[in-house]
């Protein structure tokens, strides 16, 4: 495992060969089987309130777990990546943000 991340009621793991799984109450995220064909080459992970997001290394944007964000849909030159209790934050090698919300607050 190269990182582990929660939400309210939920795990998720980067594992060292990119692929990400998951456990833990299915409506915080703790069920990737949706987007599961869509885990691989995961470069970054986060989680917030009750979902998961992971960037793989071309930039594409999965999420998981009760709120699908509105979100980017690729992201690029990433140094952080974190979550917050109802969104995502991320920061450029460039030091800009890109930040989004679960869901409209």
């Amino acid at each position: 495992m190269t990182a582990v991340v929660a939400s309210n009621a939920a795990f998720a793991a980067l594992l060292a060969d990119g692929s990400v799984i998951s456990w833990g109450h299915e409506d915080c995220g703790g069920d990737s089987s949706s987007v599961a064909s869509q885990l691989y080459d995961i470069v970054h992970i986060a989680g917030s309130f009750s979902n998961f997001a992971a960037i793989r290394s071309d930039g594409v944007v999965i999420s998981w777990g009760q709120y699908i964000f509105r979100g980017p849909t690729r992201l690029y030159a990433i140094s952080k990546f974190v979550g917050t209790g109802r969104g995502f934050l991320c920061v450029h090698e460039n030091s800009s943000i890109t930040a989004w919300p679960c869901r409209d607050f």
